[in-house]
């Protein structure tokens, strides 16, 4: 009763926003481990499997410039299946990737990054259209709030990335089985959430199909007669209802392949509006911070060599960014309530995130995204530092990415989908960039690049903002 009474007291509506949470809460928390510890357990089973020719920089790459395209194409698969099933379908190849790591093969390995990026497309684009649906301009922050918030508590995986392993230089085959078992099993998890995570139809419910109980019922009324003539008649009679109701469907379906292709122009034309093209510079921001965080940053601390418990910091950096980022969700859905506009919890994030470059530019090697080394930075590099850096990178994440959403639904309450598809493609488009440029820059030059971006994407915020 108590279950019960609580979701009454939330509202029908934001139950399923916090269950959709959940689900990315679980399928997340193992996707997000993996791709955090992906470079660090390669290179470990590289030691020991020297066929193996993949580049986890090179996959999560692979991922994203899929991820960038498929996102064309996302509005018009959710028109098709809507978004409820399209979450769930979206979710398997997440669960397909991570149980690829057990039998590591090269092909395979690229192979799947593709598919994820495929999926991914989907997923974000039926998220965004789910909540789009279970919130309006009243309850849009708090749900969006919410979401984030569960999301980000996926990060908390990375500790048992930190457990299994715990004083070792390198990841061994056992410790790789026993991590991805467990991960497997939570994104299994996230797939059943989906799969009964309750319906909102996309179309209006005016929409029905034919009501093919009356037209039954037409047919038993002419088939009254005994005589053969009669029924000749009756034959005829419902034959020609028969050819109307296929009449019928076909326009269905004709109805279905052109709202498919009208989601396709939708997505073109929104993408030339001026609105969006100055947002298309904060997304692609967001899509080099999140390459940082959750591949990058990690991968650094682990190559500094000059701490000996550095391979745990690994997956303790996904968690601390995780972390920050629940905090900085929260601080965004109470931002309306402390009276501060949404540009200005954007502006925090931006001046966070510039400050913190700054403390990882003089903390760590600058040739840590590359390999393990033993070289000092500007200072001797410091665990604590490193680890608030994770905490302050995903506090400003968690503050740009709220606004980011408030923004879409308050200003395309209608094209959610498209809008939302718009975003992942610029976010993953620039994953995919700064993937690729990490395997040959040194960590000085991909800090110039992002604290380049940070700017014009706030420049571009605050100008959309206004229109």
């Amino acid at each position: 009763m108590s279950l019960q009474r609580l979701a009454h007291a939330l509202g029908p509506q934001r139950v399923r926003v916090i269950l959709m949470g959940f689900g990315f809460l679980c399928l997340f928390a193992a996707f997000s481990t993996t791709s955090g510890v992906e470079a660090t357990v390669i290179d470990g089973f590289k030691d020991d499997h020297s066929s193996f020719k993949g580049s986890g920089y090179i996959s999560l790459s692979v991922l994203y410039i899929t991820f960038a395209f498929s996102n064309w194409f996302a509005p018009s698969v959710i028109a098709a299946f809507g978004a409820k099933w399209s979450l769930f379908i979206s979710s398997l190849s997440y669960t397909l990737f991570i149980a690829m790591f057990f039998f590591l093969i090269t092909w395979v390995f690229y192979a799947l990054s593709a598919l994820v990026g495929l999926g991914a497309a989907v997923l974000w684009t039926s998220q965004g259209a789910y909540l789009s649906m279970n919130s309006n301009a009243d309850s849009i922050s708090v749900n969006s709030a919410i979401f984030w918030a569960l999301f980000q508590a996926a990060n908390g995986g990375g500790l048992i990335a930190t457990f299994l392993f715990q004083g070792n230089s390198g990841v061994t085959d056992s410790q790789r089985t026993e991590l991805f078992t467990i991960l497997l099993a939570v994104s299994a998890a996230a797939n059943i959430i989906f799969l009964f995570l309750p319906q909102s139809a996309l179309k209006s419910e005016g929409q029905n199909e034919p009501n093919q109980s009356s037209i039954q019922n037409k047919i038993e009324i002419h088939t009254e007669p005994e005589d053969s003539e009669a029924d000749n008649f009756v034959d005829a009679d419902s034959q020609q209802l028969l050819d109307e109701n296929e009449d019928a469907v076909g326009v269905q379906n004709v109805e279905a392949v052109r709202g498919i292709k009208d989601a396709l122009v939708k997505s073109m034309k929104l993408f030339a509006q001026k609105r969006m093209i100055l947002l298309f510079w904060t997304f692609f921001y967001t899509g080099i911070v999140t390459s940082f965080n959750t591949g990058i940053y990690g991968t650094c601390l682990g190559n500094t060599a000059y701490w000996n418990n550095s391979k745990n910091l690994v997956g303790l950096t996904t968690t601390v960014v995780g972390l920050g980022q629940i905090i900085a969700c929260l601080f965004g859905g109470m931002s309306r309530r402390l009276k501060l506009r949404g540009e200005t919890v954007f502006l925090i994030g931006g001046v966070v995130h510039l400050l913190t470059f700054l403390l990882i530019f003089i903390n760590l090697p600058t040739d840590s995204p590359i390999e393990r080394t033993l070289e000092k930075a500007y200072i001797n590099p410091n665990e604590y530092i490193g680890l608030a850096c994770a905490f302050l990178l995903g506090f400003g994440d968690g503050c740009i990415e709220t606004e980011i959403m408030n923004i879409l639904v308050t200003k395309y309450p209608g094209d959610s989908a498209p809008a939302f598809a718009l975003f992942k493609f610029s976010q993953s488009l620039a994953c995919a960039v700064a993937f690729f440029y990490s395997t040959y820059l040194n960590l000085n030059y991909q800090i110039a690049i992002v604290i380049s971006c940070n700017v014009i994407s706030s420049l571009g915020f605050f100008a959309a903002s206004a229109i």
